[in-house]
């Protein structure tokens, strides 16, 4: 009899053991894996050229190696992780409904994180990439309308969406002075090339060209990846 209930005790506790486990795995997985299942596993893309390019903003909350990426709720948020060089991400004007339509905006220290931003697979593009893109496209004045969206941007503005990019425009969070700027007008991107200790290289859209800028790294832009 003692045989019995012992065999039954360890049998109890095995199942409690798998079960405890597995709900453990299964809480992770929903935490931090969620932006993967359900953003990274879909990649809408277009190729152009010799280049795979996704064709909309990116939108992950977890780097690469599932670690959760800060997000700036408020001006107070946002500016403290700029001012510490910390990675996070915002809504324009931090409005989950701006980023229903336009996807995340990050900081550099973001996009140069070791933790890697772009999910596997794929890299945030160097201003040389961009370069060989618009040349791709025919060139800053001519390559905007074809990466720019066909609606959505200010009156006059809007693009033919030829290239399959569909660029929108997002406007920014601007520099070091915190105020959001340039919706309907400009639409920005991030590339991983470092122009001095404060500023990175950008690729823009504005009404009439595609043109290439240095920003703040604590400035909120969007990120658009490129297969490796």
């Amino acid at each position: 009899m003692k045989k019995k209930s012992i065999i039954i005790a360890t049998v109890l506790l095995s199942i409690a053991t798998v079960t405890t486990s597995f709900t453990i795995i299964t809480s992770f997985n929903n935490e931090n894996s969620v932006e993967v299942n359900s953003k990274l596993e879909n990649i809408d893309e277009v190729k152009i050229g010799k280049q795979i390019w996704m064709s909309k903003n990116l939108e992950v909350t977890t780097f690469s190696n599932g670690e959760v990426i800060e997000e700036a709720k408020n001006d107070k948020e946002w500016r403290k992780a700029g001012k510490e060089g910390r990675a996070a991400w915002c809504y324009f004007k931090f409005n989950s409904e701006n980023g229903a339509i336009y996807g995340k905006m990050y900081n550099w220290f973001a996009v140069n994180d070791p933790r890697g931003l772009a999910p596997k697979g794929w890299h945030i593009p160097s201003q040389t990439e961009f370069t060989t893109l618009v040349d791709f496209l025919g060139g800053k004045s001519v390559a905007a309308a074809k990466m720019k969206s066909s609606s959505g941007w200010v009156e006059g503005a809007n693009g033919n969406n030829s290239s399959g990019l569909n660029a929108l425009p997002g406007g920014c969070q601007n520099d070091i002075n915190g105020f959001f700027t340039n919706m309907l007008v400009t639409s920005y991107w991030w590339s991983s090339t470092e122009a001095n200790k404060k500023k990175a290289f950008t690729c823009n859209l504005n009404k009439s060209e595609a043109y290439f800028s240095e920003i703040w790294k604590v400035a909120g832009l969007y990120v658009r990846c490129v297969k490796d």
